[in-house]
C-alpha cells in the first residue's frame, strides 16, 4: 500500500474514532472483552509505561528495555537497523499528525517517520512528557532541575526552542520534575509539577495552583492531570489523606472528588485518562483500575485478571480499545457486541437455566434459590426464604394480564407482583414439575408436566393430554405445537393430536419452540433448524450454509433477521436470504456469525434460553451466564488494508521497498505481513499469491507469513489481501515487487550453449552408433563378398573348366567321325553349340559372383551395361530410362539393386520369351524406384505370391529378389498376368540407398575417424 493512502486511511479512522468506538459505558469493567499479556509470558522485554498509535495503526510501548510496536498478534522491538535510541529507557511517545512517532527517553528526544529515525541532540535531557498542541508544533517537558533551566521546549522547523524564566514561565521553588503537559480549552498549556499545576501562554506570566497538602507533607511524585473539551481538568496525586488523591481542578484551587460510596482522597492516583465517551479512567498504585462517569463508579483489580496492581498509563487507540500499562504487563478492554451477566455483575449464581422476557422490558433469569430481575437500573433478586417459595426455577411465563405463571421445583406459581399462588392438579396436589409454559388463543395455560399436558383455566387444572413433548408454542390459529422427544412437530387442536411426517434428518428432539411472523414455526435441535410454514417442512443445517448443525434457540428481529443460538455462536440470517433459500432460490444460505470474540459463550440450557424484549434487545441463557445483544448496536463490517512488513531472501533480511533486487542462488523467500485489527486480530483472514509462480489465491487463514521455495529466476509481484471477520476483502492489495539475479549457469546464453553441447554430444553418439554398425555391415559385406570370390573361383577352376574341357574332348571326337556319320556329327555340333552357351552364361553367373568395389556406385552406369550386353547377346528389343536426378549410391545396396534387375531381365528373357523390356530406374530425395517390365507370357497365378517357383526344384528367381529388396529394407511388388507380360517393381527409400554427402560436419567425424556412412 502506497504511503500517502494509508496516511489517509488513518487520518479517515481518526475523525471517526471518537464519533463510532469506544467502551461503552453502560457496562461495568468486567463486561468488557480483556485480554491481559505478563510479562512472565515473555513477549515483553520489560515493565511498559507510554502507550501511543501511529498513523499507521501501529501501536507502541515503550518499556524499560526499549520500544516494541504491536499489530494485535506481535510485539516486536524497534528495527536496530534505523538507528539507536538516546536511552533505552522510554519515557514517553507522542503520535502527531504528520505520521511521525516522537520518543522521549531518559536521555533524549527522538523522531521516527517515515522509517528514518532522527535524534535531537540539543535535546539531550530525560524527557517527561509530549504534547502536540492545536497548531501541529511538537511540545516537550524535562526535568525542573536541568541545567539549561529550560523545561519546557518545542520543536518547530526542526529545531528545538526551550522556554524558562525568561519567558514568564515561573517554576515552584525546589520543584523536582515535571509530569503531565496539556493544552486547557482557551489554548494555555498545563504543566504539572510534584507539588502544583502551572498554566502558561507565550507572552504572558504563568499561573500556579499549589496543592498544599502535598507540598506539606513532602510527599515525592508528581501531579497527573487528564482533560478533554472544554471541562475543567482532572489532577491526580499519588498518595491518599485529605487535598491528596483525586482532584478536579478550579480557578485557584484543587477540589477534593467525592461521590456516593467513593471517596477521591482514598485513592492514591498513578494515571489519569478521559476516555472519547468522557469517561475518567483512574490509574491507581496498588489498588488496580478505577472507572469515574457523573456519580457512577466501577472497580477493576488484579483479583479479577488485571496484570498488575499499579497502573501507569492509560490510551484509547482508533478502533475504541483501551490499553493500560500496569506493574506487572499490558492489559487490553474491548467492547463487546454481545454482554455477558454473571455473579460477578450481580447475578445469583453462575448457573442461569432459564429465562422470561417481561413487558417493562425486564429480563427475569433463573439461578438456583433466585428469580434474578435483570433491569437497566441494577439487577434484583426474589431469593428462597425471601419471598420465593422454592429453590429451582423450571419454567416461566407472562399472560395476557400480565401476571407472571412460574414452575417452582414440583408445583406451578401465580405471581402478581407480590404474591406466589399455587395452582393445584386435578387432584388437589402440587401439579407436578413443569418443564415448558405455553398461553392459547382461548387464553387457557398449557403446562407440559412429566408425559402429559395440563389445561389450566382461572388458576385451576381443567384435563390433561398424554403426550411425550419437550416443549409447547400457542398456535394462532388455534391450538398448541408440540416439540417431540423424539424429533418432529404434532400439533394439539380440538382436542385431537396430531403428529407431522417427520422431516428428512430431523429426528433429534427438539430443544426450543419459537413462532415467527407469518405463523411460522422455528423447532431448535441438534440437527438444525426444523422450519414448518404453510403445512410444509425444511431443515436447515450446516450443508444449507449454517457454520454448524447444532441450533438451541431461534428469535426472529422484527420484520430484519432471524437469530440462531447454536453451539458454534450467535448467527444472524437476513429474513430476506431466508425466504429465498424457503422458496428454493439458493442452496446455501447467507449468514452472519457472533462467535467467542464477539463475546458470545454458546451453551444448552435445560429449559427456555432465548428471549426479546421490548427494546429489540435479544437476550439467552446457556446454563451459567445470562447474555444480551442489541441488533442495532452491532459493529459496522470493517475494511482492512493489508501491510507488508518484512522480507527474508533466503537468510538475509529487507525492508519492503518499490523494487527489490534479489542476488543469484536465491531460491526461498519469507514475506512477512499483517493487518492491523487491535481488538480481535483473530478474526482477520489473508490470502496472497505471487505472480510469476502462480496468479491464483492461496488462503493463509489467520497466518501471517507467506514461504516460498526453489524460485527461479526471474520478475515476480507479491500480492496480499486482508478481510475482517465476514467481511469483503480489501480491495487493494498490498504489494511487493522484486527480481531474482540467475547465476550465471542460469544464464540465457549458458543454456543455449549448454544445449548445443548437448546436441553435439548427441549427434557425437549417433554419428558413433552407426559408424559402428557402418563397420559391422561392411565387415558383413566383405565377408561374404569373399566368399562369392572363393565359390567364384572354385566354379572356375573346377566346373567351368572341366565342362570346357569335355567340350574339347566331344569336339574332338566329333571332328573324328567319317563323313557317313554327317548326321551324327552334326547333332553334336549342335549339342556343342547348346552346350557353349550354357558355358558362356555359366561364366557371366561367376563373373556377377565378383563384389564390385567397396566405393560407391553409379547405379545408373551399370544398368546401362547390363542393358547393353543383353541387347547384343540375346534377340531382343531392351530399353533403359533413367528418371531424376542421378545421384550416387551405397555400394552394397547398388549391388542388391544391381543383382534384382538382372535376374528380372534374365528370367524375361529365358522363361517369359518376351520381345521386349523395358528397364526404369527412377530417382527422388525421398526414394529410389526399379521397374522392369516385358511383354513376355506372363507368370503362372500359383507362382506369383509364392517364396519359390513351385515344382522347380533348384530355381530360385523370384525368391532371391524378395529376398534381396528385404535385406536391404526395400519392397518388391510383382504384377503379371498369363499372357499379359510381367512387371517387377522395386521401391527402396533414398536414405537406405543414397551415399552421404561430404559436408563438414563429416569432414570433422573423418578426421576423428569415425564414419557414418552406412546404415545397414
Amino acid at each position: 500500500m502506497k504511503h500517502g493512502s494509508l496516511i489517509a486511511w488513518a487520518l479517515l479512522l481518526l475523525v471517526l474514532a471518537d464519533a463510532a468506538f469506544a467502551l461503552n459505558p453502560q457496562w461495568k469493567i468486567s463486561q468488557y472483552g480483556h485480554t491481559a499479556w505478563r510479562l512472565e509470558d515473555g513477549l515483553l522485554p520489560a515493565s511498559t509505561y507510554p502507550i501511543a498509535q501511529s498513523l499507521d495503526g501501529y501501536l507502541w510501548i515503550g518499556t524499560q528495555a526499549g520500544l516494541v510496536h504491536f499489530d494485535g498478534v506481535r510485539f516486536v522491538p524497534l528495527d536496530p537497523a534505523l538507528g539507536e535510541l538516546p536511552d533505552a529507557f522510554i519515557t514517553s511517545l507522542r503520535a502527531t499528525r504528520d505520521g511521525a512517532l516522537w520518543i522521549g527517553t531518559g536521555r533524549g528526544l527522538a523522531r521516527l517517520r517515515n522509517g528514518v529515525l532522527t535524534r535531537f541532540p540539543e535535546a539531550n535531557r530525560s524527557i517527561s512528557a509530549t504534547f502536540e498542541d492545536s497548531d501541529g508544533v511538537l511540545w516537550f517537558t524535562s526535568s525542573a532541575s536541568n541545567p539549561t533551566g529550560t523545561p519546557l521546549c518545542r520543536v518547530v522547523a526542526e529545531r528545538v526552542e526551550c522556554f524558562g524564566a525568561a519567558d514568564g514561565l515561573d517554576l515552584p521553588p525546589n520543584s523536582c520534575c515535571i509530569g503531565s503537559l496539556l493544552q486547557d480549552s482557551d489554548g494555555s498549556l498545563l504543566l504539572s509539577t510534584d507539588i502544583s499545576v502551572l498554566r502558561w501562554k507565550r507572552g504572558s506570566k504563568s499561573t500556579q495552583i499549589y496543592n498544599t497538602a502535598k507540598a506539606t507533607a513532602g510527599i515525592p511524585g508528581v501531579l497527573v492531570l487528564a482533560t478533554r473539551g472544554t471541562a475543567p481538568a482532572w489532577v491526580g496525586v499519588d498518595a491518599t489523606g485529605p487535598g491528596l488523591g483525586l482532584n478536579r481542578l478550579g480557578t485557584d484551587a484543587f477540589s477534593p472528588v467525592a461521590v456516593p460510596g467513593l471517596d477521591g482522597t482514598t485513592l492514591s492516583v498513578r494515571a489519569l485518562y478521559v476516555d472519547s465517551h468522557d469517561t475518567l479512567w483512574i490509574g491507581t498504585l496498588n489498588d488496580g483500575i478505577w472507572r469515574l462517569r457523573g456519580n457512577q463508579f466501577d472497580h477493576f483489580r488484579s483479583e479479577q485478571g488485571l496484570s498488575g496492581s499499579s497502573v501507569y498509563w492509560f490510551y484509547e487507540d482508533r478502533e475504541g480499545n483501551l490499553w493500560v500499562s500496569t506493574s506487572g504487563g499490558l492489559d487490553r478492554f474491548r467492547d463487546l457486541p454481545v454482554i455477558t451477566f454473571s455473579h460477578d455483575e450481580g447475578l445469583s449464581a453462575d448457573e442461569a437455566v432459564t429465562l422470561l422476557a417481561t413487558r417493562d422490558s425486564g429480563v427475569w433469569v433463573a439461578n438456583p434459590g433466585a428469580i434474578d430481575q435483570v433491569r437497566d437500573d441494577g439487577i434484583r433478586a426474589l431469593r428462597q426464604g425471601a419471598g420465593l417459595p422454592g429453590n429451582q426455577v423450571t419454567a416461566m411465563l407472562e399472560d395476557h394480564a400480565g401476571r407472571q405463571w412460574i414452575g417452582i421445583d414440583n408445583a406451578l406459581y401465580i405471581y402478581d407482583g407480590k404474591t406466589f399462588t399455587p395452582v393445584p392438579g386435578l387432584d388437589g396436589a402440587t401439579i407436578g414439575m413443569v418443564y415448558s409454559l405455553a398461553e392459547d388463543t382461548d387464553r387457557n395455560i398449557w403446562a407440559r408436566v412429566s408425559k402429559k399436558l395440563v389445561r389450566i383455566r382461572a388458576g385451576k387444572a381443567l384435563d390433561e393430554v398424554v403426550a411425550t413433548s419437550t416443549k409447547l408454542a400457542a398456535d394462532p390459529a388455534g391450538g398448541l405445537w408440540l416439540g417431540l422427544r423424539t424429533g418432529g412437530l404434532a400439533r394439539y387442536r380440538d382436542g385431537a393430536l396430531e403428529t407431522l411426517p417427520l422431516a428428512d434428518g430431523a429426528d433429534r428432539p427438539v430443544l426450543q419452540l419459537t413462532l415467527g411472523r407469518d405463523s411460522t414455526l422455528y423447532a431448535s435441535t441438534e440437527s438444525g433448524l426444523l422450519i414448518h410454514r404453510a403445512g410444509r417442512q425444511r431443515l436447515l443445517r450446516a450443508r444449507d450454509g449454517l457454520p454448524c448443525d447444532g441450533v438451541t434457540g431461534a428469535l426472529e428481529q422484527d420484520t430484519q433477521a432471524l437469530w440462531l443460538y447454536t453451539r458454534c455462536g450467535l448467527v444472524r440470517i437476513a429474513l430476506a436470504d431466508l425466504q429465498r433459500w424457503w422458496q428454493g432460490e439458493t442452496e446455501s444460505i447467507a449468514s452472519t456469525t457472533l462467535d467467542r470474540f464477539d463475546g458470545v459463550r454458546p451453551g444448552r440450557a435445560p429449559f427456555r434460553n432465548t428471549a426479546q424484549t421490548a427494546d429489540g434487545r435479544l437476550w439467552f441463557v446457556n446454563a451459567v451466564n445470562l447474555q444480551t445483544v442489541d441488533p442495532t448496536q452491532l459493529p459496522p463490517v470493517r475494511t482492512l488494508p493489508a501491510l507488508i512488513e518484512r522480507v527474508q531472501a533466503n537468510e538475509t533480511g529487507f525492508a519492503p521497498a518499490a523494487s527489490l533486487v534479489f542476488g543469484p542462488q536465491t531460491t526461498a523467500l519469507q514475506v512477512d505481513y499483517t493487518a492491523l485489527a487491535l481488538g480481535t486480530p483473530q478474526k482477520v483472514a489473508f490470502r496472497y499469491r505471487l505472480h510469476g509462480l502462480s496468479s491464483d489465491w492461496q488462503d493463509a487463514g489467520s497466518r501471517r507469513q507467506a514461504f516460498f521455495t526453489a524460485l527461479t529466476p526471474g520478475d515476480y509481484r507479491f500480492e496480499v489481501a486482508a478481510r475482517y471477520a465476514q467481511g469483503p476483502w480489501s480491495e487493494t492489495p498490498a504489494t511487493l515487487a522484486f527480481r531474482v539475479l540467475p547465476a550465471w549457469y542460469q544464464t540465457w546464453w549458458f543454456r543455449v550453449a549448454l544445449a548445443s553441447l548437448v546436441l553435439l554430444a548427441f549427434w557425437l553418439a549417433v554419428a558413433w552408433y552407426f559408424g559402428q554398425a557402418a563397420r559391422r555391415a561392411r565387415a558383413r559385406m566383405e565377408e561374404r563378398i569373399g566368399e562369392r570370390e572363393r565359390i567364384a573361383r572354385e566354379l572356375h577352376d573346377t566346373l567351368l573348366q572341366g565342362v570346357q574341357g569335355l567340350l574339347l574332348r566331344v569336339h574332338a571326337v566329333s571332328e573324328s567321325l567319317p563323313p557317313a556319320q554327317a548326321t551324327t556329327r552334326d547333332a553334336i555340333e549342335q549339342a556343342l553349340d547348346r552346350a557353349e552357351h550354357m558355358l558362356v552364361e555359366g561364366r557371366d553367373r561367376v563373373r556377377g559372383l565378383r563384389a564390385h568395389a567397396t566405393g560407391d556406385i553409379d547405379l545408373a552406369s551399370e544398368l546401362r551395361n547390363l542393358v547393353a550386353e543383353t541387347g547384343d547377346r540375346c534377340a531382343v528389343a531392351i530399353a533403359l530410362l533413367i528418371e531424376g536426378g542421378v545421384y550416387p549410391t551405397q555400394a552394397a545396396a547398388s549391388e542388391e539393386i544391381y543383382f534384382i534387375a538382372s535376374e528380372a531381365v534374365a528370367n524375361a528373357v529365358a522363361h517369359a520369351a518376351a520381345t521386349r523390356i523395358d528397364v526404369t530406374l527412377s530417382y527422388s530425395p525421398r526414394k529410389l524406384r526399379l521397374r522392369v517390365r516385358d511383354d513376355g507370357c506372363g507368370v503362372p497365378a500359383q507362382w506369383r505370391e509364392a517364396e519359390s517357383e513351385p515344382g522347380t526344384a533348384g530355381h530360385f528367381g523370384l525368391q532371391g529378389m524378395r529376398e534381396r529388396a528385404r535385406r536391404i529394407g526395400g519392397t518388391l511388388l510383382l504384377h503379371s498376368s498369363e499372357g499379359g507380360g510381367t512387371c517387377i517393381d522395386f521401391q527402396i527409400p533414398a536414405r537406405h540407398v543414397a551415399a552421404p554427402r561430404e559436408g563438414l560436419v563429416r569432414r570433422i567425424l573423418a578426421a576423428l575417424g569415425i564414419s557414418a556412412r552406412a546404415r545397414l
